[in-house]
């Protein structure tokens, strides 16, 4: 007996939107397009590649964090991943955020201001810009 696909009876599946932290998110776009500078670093201190690349929230979407601009950064995989659900400050050490902060202040291409982004994130570290 042959099993007829489900489509039969509910139609076609339609495809889950992407989410913002996925292929959508501006920022990792713009690195892979290659409009962002090539020796950014994450703010754990790894170098990002093309291979690597990941988006993170700022503030984790477990602990209330939104999936918008305001609240996603690049990150490697292996950053995100050792992150966890863990608050910035548990996991980032001051030198590896001033490193990072000096990669991204002045950054100015269209949709993305690093001086901006920056401050988003010491917000999240409780550090005064």
């Amino acid at each position: 007996m042959r099993v007829k696909p489900v489509e039969h009876k509910f139609g076609k599946p339609k495809p889950y939107p992407v989410s913002f932290g996925g292929y959508n998110f501006p920022l990792k776009k713009l690195f892979r397009q290659g409009k962002l500078p090539k020796d950014l670093i994450d703010i754990g201190g790894n170098k990002i590649t093309q291979e690597n690349l990941s988006g993170d929230h700022i503030i984790p979407k477990s602990k209330g964090g939104k999936c918008t601009k305001e609240n996603m950064m690049i990150a490697t995989k292996q950053f995100n991943n050792l992150r966890g659900n863990r608050d910035l400050k548990e996991v980032v050490t001051l030198e590896n955020a001033i490193k990072w902060a000096n990669k991204y202040f002045g950054i100015k291409v269209e949709g993305f201001d690093g001086t901006e982004h920056v401050k988003d994130v010491f917000k999240a570290l409780d550090i005064k810009v």
